[in-house]
Order: structure tokens, then C-alpha cells, then sequence
């Protein structure tokens, strides 16, 4: 799933391969709680 965009810790997922569930490309959005050093 490729990221669209991210601004201030969140992350703009796009879904495009999953028929089973969803007819329509859709996005999803993900909080980043922790940052890996």
C-alpha cells in the first residue's frame, strides 16, 4: 500500500488492491505513536 502523504506524525495510506472488502479504492490514515532511533 503506498503512503500519500505525511504531515505532523500521520501517515495517508491508499488501498487499492482489496476487493474482497471494499469495491472503491479508499485511504486510511495511521498516528505515528513512536519514532525508532
Amino acid at each position: 500500500m503506498p503512503s500519500i502523504s505525511a504531515f505532523y506524525g500521520i501517515i495517508i495510506y491508499m488501498y487499492f488492491m482489496d476487493n474482497k472488502q471494499h469495491n472503491l479504492p479508499h485511504i486510511m490514515a495511521a498516528k505515528v505513536v513512536k519514532i525508532g532511533r
